[in-house]
């Protein structure tokens, strides 16, 4: 009997333990969360525009090696030493290569974003798309990082052709 009652205390202690921390909790708790602030709509001219004044200067980089594409569809430097060298060096105020390569992936991650929502899909697949698109365009000089990390150039990667459907 003695051991029966000191275990419904213990049990009642417990219990009375465990509500003070969850009334404390309660009254913490904001009683009416916050609406999440709608996603801003991009705005695709003015993502185009800065895509456009972008690429020669993009494709001049990657003509020299400077930059290469990624299997992800991004744009990636090569050599970090030379992603603190001016874009322009006659024209220091474009920054160097590196925050031009970072704005050029931001635009090319709103737009992947953009077009996965047109699409249904992710932005990592169109993402991964346009990265095989890149790659089927390409020079045979100009670089890629693949999916393991490593550097090749366009004329040493031999896309693999889809086997023969036998059924036709």
């Amino acid at each position: 009997m003695i051991a029966k009652t000191n275990t419904l205390r213990l049990a009642a202690a417990l219990v009375g333990l465990l509500a003070v921390p969850m009334s404390a909790v309660a009254r913490t708790q904001d009683p009416a969360p916050k609406p999440v602030p709608a996603p801003a709509k991009i705005d695709l001219e003015a993502l185009k525009g800065r895509m456009k004044a972008r690429y020669k200067k993009l494709s001049e980089l990657r003509d020299s090696g400077v930059v290469g594409e990624t299997f992800q569809g991004y744009v990636a430097i090569r050599d970090i030493e030379a992603g603190k060298k001016p874009v322009d060096p006659e024209d220091p105020k474009q920054g160097n290569i590196a925050s031009f390569v970072d704005a050029e992936n931001e635009d090319r991650k709103l737009l992947y974003q953009e077009l996965a929502k047109q699409l249904k899909s992710s932005a990592e697949a169109v993402g991964a798309q346009n990265g095989l698109r890149n790659l089927e365009r390409a020079g045979p000089e100009h670089w890629f990082r693949l999916a393991n990390g490593t550097w090749a150039q366009r004329k040493s990667i031999e896309r693999k052709k889809p086997a023969p459907d036998k059924d036709r």
